[in-house]
């Protein structure tokens, strides 16, 4: 009788041992998904955020030429014709009206971005809840399966 209940005992131990690793292990699992999709949509932002810097370097470099390209215009046309001054004007108010246009296109662009990061972070803090919710159904689970060797081991003890 003093064997069949160390076997038990043993059989019990392994058991919750067997338990305690599955759980360590779906933890494990969760919290790898969760840090991969948090990378992936760190890298997503990072790329974004280069992309909008490199258009909006382009854009102001472009603005930047055209526009000492007027102003050295202008500056001849002041010393030669004061009439041509008027024109250039025109040309720099353009210019201003454009790099107000690349502005707002480059605002609503990011409000665009934050707003679909921000969408993505709440994807993945939902997604992250289910998981836990999964993950702590499964813990139970298995508890509740651990537990019930003990019990087999009682019934067992009283027919022996």
């Amino acid at each position: 009788m003093g064997e069949l209940a160390q076997a038990l005992q043993s059989v019990v131990k392994n058991k919750r041992s067997n338990a305690k690793q599955k759980q360590r292990k779906i933890l494990q699992d969760v919290q790898s998904t969760i840090n991969e999709k948090g990378q992936m949509i760190h890298a997503q932002v990072r790329h974004d955020v280069q992309q909008c810097m490199k258009a909006c370097q382009a854009g102001f470099e472009s603005l930047f030429e055209s526009l000492e390209e007027v102003v050295g215009r202008a500056e001849e046309a002041r010393k030669r014709y004061q009439s041509d001054m008027q024109g250039c004007g025109e040309q720099y108010k353009e210019i201003q009206r454009r790099a107000a246009q690349l502005n707002l296109g480059l605002q609503a662009t990011m409000t665009k971005k934050r707003s679909a990061l921000k969408r993505k972070l709440d994807e993945l803090q939902r997604e992250a809840g289910d998981m836990l919710s999964v993950a702590k159904k499964k813990i139970s689970k298995s508890r509740r399966h651990a537990t019930k060797l003990p019990e087999l081991a009682k019934i067992l003890k009283a027919f022996l």
